[in-house]
């Protein structure tokens, strides 16, 4: 006991660590706001949570049994990256056809254009660099300004399939849907 009473002793008279002879702050290494350095106690959050589903569960337990959640006592439900190929594809379709009209299109009407001045061999070549330069710069502009109105163009024109497509969508989701089942453990 003796030997013990002496450690304990000097514990308190040293530090544990030595203070460190280069700076060790990372980016990304800061506190995070979270437990005791933001007073939030994460108990307090699941007893929330818990009291909110409770009354859910009170006022309309239809809900729960909605095909909408995506967990219940069986199994929890999610999608794989299966489901949004498609759906992403077609989405990025539009922009990268405007994008590429606009940059493509227009850097070769300009070129056709430029190579109609009568200049000689060596001047036309860098008036051709400057137009493609040029041309690449602001087509960046235009495309930033002009990609809005044309999506929202293309929603307007696909407004009278949206039930079309909404059934479309929701077959890919549906076969894009897995689950864990927390009876078994198996997804």
């Amino acid at each position: 006991m003796v030997t013990m009473s002496r450690a304990v002793e000097g514990m308190e008279e040293s530090p544990l660590l030595p203070e460190p002879r280069n700076n060790r702050r990372r980016l990304g290494q800061d506190l995070q706001p979270v437990g005791d350095y933001a007073g939030i106690q994460p108990y307090y959050r699941v007893c929330e949570d818990v009291q909110a589903v409770h009354h859910q569960d009170k006022c309309g337990p239809e809900a729960f049994q909605s095909g909408d959640w995506w967990w219940s006592q069986g199994r929890i439900r999610f999608l794989n990256g299966k489901a949004f190929i498609g759906l992403s594809a077609a989405q990025l379709l539009i922009p990268y056809l405007w994008g590429g009209l606009v940059l493509v299109g227009g850097g070769m009407m300009l070129l056709h254009y430029a190579s109609k001045v009568e200049l000689p061999d060596e001047l036309k070549s860098l008036l051709g660099l400057g137009v493609v330069l040029g041309w690449i710069a602001l087509s960046m502009f235009l495309i930033i300004k002009t990609l809005p109105w044309v999506m929202s163009a293309a929603a307007f024109l696909l407004k009278p399939f949206e039930k079309g497509l909404s059934r479309i969508t929701d077959r890919s989701l549906k076969a894009g849907e897995s689950y864990f089942s927390r009876e078994t453990g198996q997804v």
